[in-house]
């Protein structure tokens, strides 16, 4: 069959060719997306996925920063203290409410690890950034900290790159609150009090922003041609069937 007889062919189903165009489109978008009525929304699913990093310095409330006293050891204890507490409800609770998302919903994870080359602890570095990828949920948030220092690296995962940007502006302010809330309730001394300093921007991006909309295109595709490709076969079926129960007109002498 040439180009020119199935030009035709779909012209002759244009009708059914149109149903099927519209259900491919509506199987498209609800499995790439998710649609909300109140309010009116079309949000990509899991398929789309952001990241977010930054780092704070547990320090005290003169900056210890270019100096070597005693205190350096006990900032380095409480950075990895203050790790292991991002997966208590002071910490998580506030990251929860700042999404809208229950508790539960979000996963955490600590990392203490020995030092590596500073090269190597840039901001969602690929080997975290594999790692909150191969997790299978939608919120998770990753506390690293390098043994020997007062820095506590953050990253986040969520379906976008500006909900995990949130998500860790949430968790660094949560930390501060934290801490701040500890000490008073202490009456520790303002002058011996522990700052936690952000170090930089918070830094976050969607990994693959349009991914959504290129899987709902190729389901669109492939569900019209599928559609297509059957009816015109059931059609000729039936067509074929048709003539073998028409019987054969007689000969005229």
């Amino acid at each position: 069959m040439n180009l020119y007889a199935v030009a035709v062919r779909l012209w002759e189903e244009r009708v059914a060719g149109l149903i099927c165009a519209v259900l491919a489109v509506i199987a498209a978008l609800l499995i790439t997306f998710h649609f909300s009525l109140s309010p009116l929304s079309l949000r990509p699913r899991a398929l789309q996925l952001g990241v977010a990093g930054t780092s704070v310095l547990v320090d005290g409330a003169t900056s210890s920063l270019g100096t070597v006293h005693g205190d350096s050891k006990r900032f380095d204890n409480l950075a990895g203290d203050y790790a292991e507490l991002m997966n208590s409800d002071p910490i998580i609770a506030p990251i929860a409410r700042a999404i809208h998302k229950n508790p539960d919903e979000i996963g955490v994870q600590v990392q203490i690890t020995s030092r590596v080359p500073l090269s190597q602890s840039q901001p969602l570095e690929p080997q975290v950034g594999t790692e909150i990828l191969a997790t299978r949920r939608h919120y998770y948030v990753v506390a690293r900290v390098i043994s020997g220092t007062q820095i506590v690296q953050l990253y986040a995962q969520a379906p976008s790159g500006r909900m995990a940007i949130t998500m860790v502006r949430a968790a660094v302010a949560s930390l501060q609150d934290y801490v701040r809330a500890s000490e008073r309730a202490a009456h520790v001394p303002r002058s011996d009090r522990i700052v936690i300093r952000p170090l930089g921007h918070i830094y976050g991006r969607t990994l693959n922003r349009h991914v959504s909309e290129e899987a709902a295109v190729l389901i669109v595709v492939l569900g019209w041609v599928l559609a297509m490709i059957a009816i015109i076969t059931l059609r000729g079926q039936a067509w074929r069937a048709s003539l073998k129960r028409t019987p054969a007109q007689p000969t005229r002498a």
